[in-house]
Order: C-alpha cells, then sequence, then structure tokens
C-alpha cells in the first residue's frame, strides 16, 4: 500500500534539491524490493513497509516568496508498525522557519472491515524560527486513517483527527481526502483535499510516473489554500522504496 510521511507544513533550504536526490539516488539504486509510496499525496493511506524496509523521499515546495525542502526516510520496525522522520530546511533562512519531525504508524493486519483498511498514526513536530539557535515546540498529532479500495485502479484515503498545537496551547480537528485513479501502472494521478477546523482547506492536484514501478518514482503536485490565487504552490519530488537492511 502507498503511503506517506510527516509532511512538515510550510518549512526547505536554499540550495537547490539536487543534493538531496543525489543521496537518496545512492541509497536506492543498490536497494531492490517493491512499495508503493503515497508521495504526491500529504493525505496519509492505511499502509506500511514491512519489517526491515524503507523508503526515503525527497521533495520541494515552492511559494511565491519562500520554498522548502524536505527529506524524509521511514522504515517498518515490526510488523504492523513504520516510524519516519522528516526534515524540512527553508528560505529565505531570515524569514522561514526550520522544521523536523517524527512520526508512528500503526496498521495491523486485524484492522479491516471487509476491503476497508484501517490504521492509526502519532506525530509530533518542532521548529526553530528565523534567527533562533534552539528548536521550540510544534505541535503533536493522532489521526485514524482508512484506505478504501474503490476499483482495481481507483483508491480512496482517508484521514481524521486531533491537532495539539503545544506552542500556542490550542487544539483543533484534522481531515483528509485523497482521490487516488491509476490509468498505467506507470502514471498515477490524484486530487485532495485537507486541512482544520480553523483555516480554509487546501486544495492540491498530483501526478506521480513511475521510473521503477513501485520502486523509484518522480512527481508533481500544485496546491491552493481556499479559493485564494496568491496561496499556490507548486513542488517536484522523488522517491525510492523498497529498500532493505
Amino acid at each position: 500500500m502507498p503511503h506517506n510521511q510527516t509532511h512538515l507544513p510550510g518549512l526547505g533550504r536554499p540550495s537547490p534539491v539536487s543534493p538531496l536526490i543525489a543521496l537518496v539516488l545512492g541509497i536506492a539504486l543498490s536497494a531492490p524490493g517493491a512499495a508503493l509510496g503515497a508521495r504526491p499525496l500529504t493525505t496519509d493511506d492505511a499502509g506500511v513497509n514491512e519489517p526491515g524496509t524503507c523508503q526515503v523521499e525527497a521533495w520541494r515546495d515552492q511559494e511565491r516568496d519562500a520554498h522548502h525542502q524536505h527529506l524524509a526516510p521511514a522504515c517498518g520496525v515490526v510488523p504492523g508498525v513504520e516510524l519516519g522522520v522528516e526534515g524540512v530546511w527553508s528560505a529565505p533562512r531570515d524569514e522561514q522557519a526550520q522544521g523536523r519531525g517524527l512520526a508512528l504508524k500503526w496498521v495491523p493486519a486485524w484492522a479491516r472491515l471487509d476491503a476497508v483498511q484501517f490504521g492509526l498514526k502519532l506525530g509530533v513536530t518542532s521548529q526553530k524560527e528565523p534567527g533562533s539557535r534552539n528548536w521550540g515546540a510544534g505541535q503533536s498529532t493522532a489521526l485514524l486513517l482508512a484506505t478504501v479500495p474503490l476499483h482495481d485502479k481507483w483508491d480512496l484515503h482517508l484521514n481524521a483527527g486531533h491537532i495539539h498545537r503545544i506552542d500556542q496551547q490550542g487544539a483543533d480537528t484534522a481531515y483528509g481526502a485523497a482521490l487516488v485513479w491509476r490509468p498505467h501502472p506507470r502514471w498515477q494521478l490524484g486530487v485532495e483535499v485537507l486541512g482544520d477546523l480553523q483555516t480554509a482547506a487546501q486544495k492540491s492536484l498530483s501526478l506521480r510516473h513511475w521510473l521503477i514501478p513501485d520502486t523509484l518514482g518522480l512527481d508533481l503536485t500544485a496546491s491552493r489554500m481556499g479559493s485564494r490565487a496568491d496561496t499556490g504552490s507548486w513542488g517536484i519530488g522523488i522517491g525510492w522504496y523498497g529498500i532493505r537492511f
């Protein structure tokens, strides 16, 4: 099953993404295996890597006045459990916060209802404000995940849960829904909406091309918060899956 990472919002590095890609490429080209990765979605799915199997994703999001680079590896640790981390380097550094996160996803085999698979994801993030040397508290999340196979080429992923903003002493309800279509073994199209009850929803379109089916993928994304054109962003990413150790 495809699966996503921590995906810290709005946080990248002034250098180009190519050094991250080179790092991931060096790891992945020597690693066999097969797993489906849900990047370029942000909505997570109810799937995890098998124990001893990892994935590494790197991507860059570009906004009007900033860009954010992400590096997000994840590994299966025991059956049904996956541990993931994410680093986010943003630019300009004197205006944008830097981010990091840790996530634990639990998808037990028994958590099924007919063809629908359920799971749970817990995450915590922190960030470093511009000009600061210290990391500050960010937010913690707890999400219920569900993946619904609609057809052999269509899947629906649903997220719902709780966000606790540690630094603001506030809480909110988070949600996400993504519809994925695979018209060809090497192509994946996705539409999604996600957000919380206090802000406008983020609407996104995504495209993935598998250079090596289920192992090495390139993707493009386009997103907007609500209906405002000035909140638009686009992204480009790469992911390798089935890395064994």
